[in-house]
């Protein structure tokens, strides 16, 4: 009797920890599901401008739009967007609470973090300067020729050929059969004459002197692997000076009209070189190109992002140089209201998703016409 006693009783220790730990089961799954099925409607607040974020009825579309939605797919969240007139605003309302997350080009720096939470980066971008083709070529032209690169060039093309044109004079002037003048003035012009014939039609005079063929040589030499590169910067330094006039980094817009947005790094960038930025009358980008290439600024200091994509829909603007802080060096992120870990963990995992599904590739060559990381 004791025996089936002690065996209903383990069977029945054995049902009540099955139940247990189906019923702790259930209700994990049931606050996953309910967790990846919120009712909850995030506020999304957002800025229009393209490329990041533009709308077409009720439509959003564009980079980070696109890869919001993506995200928010993958994480099972319900939105609703709210449409500032002003970029400043959106970081404000996440700081205030009157929105849960902001979703557009937004750099992250020390101060930002300090009041909200920001997500995994979403995109590289630094600082690069835009400046317009120059209207006057003629005048760019005259300009570059006088430049002191281009002039050193020029001068130590000219120093070359002087020295080829004595060696095959001091070698050539004694032979008896030499067609070199023997006279100094006269056989220089002649030597001159062969030199720069030389490289035109790669033909000239015949040596006679053993060490008239030796310098012979070596200028043919000379030519066949000087002259391409002799060429090339040379070309490079009056392209430079006609597209993209005299401004290649920071220190060439000292004296410069420079227009940027009044709110982000560029405008700190800029004043910590002690450069007064002009700013436009909205945040947008649009209005920055438009002063620009009427003349009213000289350069702009933009994202990278934003230079590589506005270059390409105007063929009258290039950028200046290399940028003058690489992508690296610059986040871009979203922020999340301060009191939302949980926001933050569930984004944050869906956009690496996104990023391993190769969707977020996708978005990046559909609006930079490049993979990741190539405009930088």
């Amino acid at each position: 009797m004791n025996i089936h006693k002690s065996r209903w009783g383990k069977l029945g220790l054995f049902i009540i920890l099955f139940c247990a730990l189906f019923f702790l089961q259930l209700e994990k799954i049931d606050h996953v599901s309910a967790q990846g099925e919120s009712d909850e409607t995030l506020r999304v607040v957002t800025f229009l401008e393209g490329p990041w974020v533009e709308k077409s009825g009720n439509h959003f579309f564009g980079f980070h739009a696109d890869l919001w939605d993506a995200i928010a797919e993958e994480a099972g969240l319900k939105y609703e967007y709210i449409v500032v007139d002003n970029f400043g605003d959106m970081v404000t309302m996440v700081e205030n609470g009157t929105a849960d997350i902001a979703v557009q080009h937004i750099g992250v720096n020390e101060g930002r973090e300090h009041n909200m939470n920001f997500t995994h980066e979403i995109f590289d971008d630094g600082i690069q300067i835009v400046v317009s083709k120059d209207r006057f070529p003629l005048v760019s032209a005259l300009k570059a020729f006088l430049d002191p690169q281009t002039l050193q060039v020029i001068g130590v093309g000219l120093a070359v050929l002087l020295v080829i044109a004595h060696l095959i004079w001091l070698a050539e002037r004694r032979h008896s059969d030499s067609t070199i003048p023997k006279e100094y003035l006269q056989g220089i012009q002649y030597s001159l004459s062969w030199a720069m014939l030389t490289i035109i039609s790669q033909e000239g005079i015949v040596a006679k002197n053993k060490y008239g063929r030796i310098v012979s040589v070596l200028w043919f030499f000379f030519i066949l692997f000087a002259l391409s590169a002799f060429t090339a910067q040379l070309a490079t330094a009056f392209t430079v000076g006609r597209l993209e006039g005299n401004i290649q980094d920071v220190s060439d817009l000292k004296d410069k009209k420079v227009g940027t947005w009044e709110n982000g790094k560029q405008r700190r960038y800029l004043e910590a070189n002690n450069i007064t930025p002009i700013f436009s009358k909205s945040d947008h980008t649009d209005e920055l190109i438009t002063m620009l290439r009427t003349g009213e600024v000289d350069a702009l200091v933009l994202d990278i992002g934003n230079a590589y994509y506005f270059i390409n829909q105007y063929d009258d603007l290039v950028m200046a140089g290399d940028p003058v802080i690489p992508g690296s060096a610059g986040s871009v992120a979203y922020p999340i209201i301060k009191d939302r870990p949980d926001l933050v963990e569930r984004i944050n995992q869906a956009f690496l998703d996104v990023k391993a599904n190769g969707t977020y590739e996708m978005i990046y060559r559909r609006y930079m016409g490049v993979p990741p990381g190539k405009i930088n």
